[in-house]
């Protein structure tokens, strides 16, 4: 296996990892944080973005889907861009989804949407960017951010659930 291909696997993992704890537990490193037991639906695209928060996180989910469009292109090279964004979007739906199933936070349609995009502009910018070093600059600052940060995650979330429990 190339050498790059091992790295973007390695990264490509540490980032979705990130990824699960960004949207399903909201950053949060101690469990007394979350919202459990709470679940609501919205269907309603965009109903709050008059409101300057709700716009933000609305922003903030397109970016934080980026690197997801990067990685559907790395690892579906040979397929259409309509399989790609099928991917990106199915892997939104199902992150909320599990919100909802798991009862941590709601569940909205804007939000998959949001990230949606954000993987549609990663795309865009690997078909700009894949014959430069940019990429792989990109899966190493994953690696060397992102799997710290996951394990510092994990270990604390699971110290601190351990505590919650006894």
């Amino acid at each position: 296996m190339q050498k790059t291909k091992v790295v973007t696997i390695v990264a490509s993992v540490a980032y979705f990892c990130l990824l699960t704890w960004v949207i399903i537990f909201k950053c949060n490193l101690l469990t007394s944080d979350l919202r459990f037991g709470y679940r609501s639906i919205n269907l309603v695209p965009f109903d709050k973005i008059a409101n300057v928060g709700h716009f933000f996180d609305y922003l903030l989910n397109v970016v934080v889907y980026v690197p997801t469009g990067f990685y559907v292109c790395a690892f579906l090279k040979d397929k259409p861009i309509a399989h790609k964004i099928f991917v990106i979007a199915l892997s939104s739906i199902l992150f909320e989804v599990a919100q909802y199933a798991i009862a941590l936070g709601s569940t909205d349609i804007s939000d998959v949407i949001s990230n949606t995009l954000g993987g549609v502009v990663g795309l865009w910018l690997y078909c700009k960017t894949k014959n430069c070093r940019f990429f792989n600059i990109f899966n190493l600052c994953m690696i060397f951010v992102g799997i710290p940060l996951v394990i510092f995650a994990v270990v604390h979330t699971a110290l601190v659930f351990s505590i919650y429990l006894s």
